[in-house]
């Protein structure tokens, strides 16, 4: 699985963050963190643990990297560090989510409790429009 909004559930795990200063993300008014991420504190506060995608992140048990928060404490940006080196000349490669649009109202329509799977017991390299 490759789920996008993984540092989100990441930042469950944030520890020594160190405020860096105020900055805009997409035109709202955020403080920009820097911050270090244990993944095992982080699996241990989700309650379905947290999905880190495969490759470097896997053999890291501390990532390196920044959030935006804004007034409301809204994640308005997430960046993380993959190995340090995996970039050209060993220069970090960075994971960076922006989120936006908070309160933009949505129809949502829940699903039937017949049809609600723990996130570990889901197929997830099967697509959810597949016949089973």
């Amino acid at each position: 699985m490759n789920d996008p909004l993984w540092p989100l559930d990441a930042l469950f795990g944030a520890r020594d963050a160190v405020e860096i200063g105020a900055e805009n993300v997409r035109g709202v008014s955020a403080t920009h963190y820097r911050l270090t991420i244990d993944l095992a504190r982080a699996d241990a506060a989700l309650p379905a643990g947290v999905t880190v995608p495969a490759g470097s992140y896997r053999r890291l048990g501390q990532i390196p990297a920044e959030a935006w928060l804004d007034a409301d404490g809204l994640a308005r940006r997430i960046a993380v560090m993959t190995d340090p080196a995996a970039g050209d000349g060993g220069t970090p490669t960075w994971s960076i989510v922006e989120l936006w649009d908070f309160g933009v109202p949505a129809e949502i329509t829940p699903p039937s409790p017949g049809d609600v799977v723990s996130p570990r017991d889901v197929d997830w390299e099967r697509p959810a429009t597949a016949s089973p």
